[in-house]
């Protein structure tokens, strides 16, 4: 990986934690003193939040050139480091209906 796709990778995660109200970094990872990505969640309309910021920021830093190489990157980030998405309140209401 690339220096510049590695350092994209680092503040994605950093955001990504912090979006999702975690205190964990990508130093954390690096240094393993998480217990993996999976023990962390986030609601959906965090993760919504942190997908339009990955897709702006992805080829705003010149990472990818179109939309679709921002998504597919974007699915591979998830992948590998996604957190475990919540329910958001709004949505149990609305599936009661």
């Amino acid at each position: 990986m690339d220096v510049k796709k590695e350092r994209f990778i680092n503040s994605a995660i950093d955001k990504m934690f912090n979006l999702a109200g975690h205190r964990v970094s990508y130093q954390d990872f690096k240094r393993k003193t998480i217990h993996g990505h999976t023990n962390y969640t986030i609601s959906q309309y965090q993760e919504k939040e942190f997908e339009r910021w990955f897709l702006n920021k992805i080829k705003q830093d010149g990472i990818v050139d179109s939309s679709i190489e921002a998504e597919i990157e974007l699915s591979w980030f998830i992948l590998h480091y996604g957190l475990i998405v919540l329910e958001d309140e709004y949505s149990e209401l609305e599936s009661k209906f």
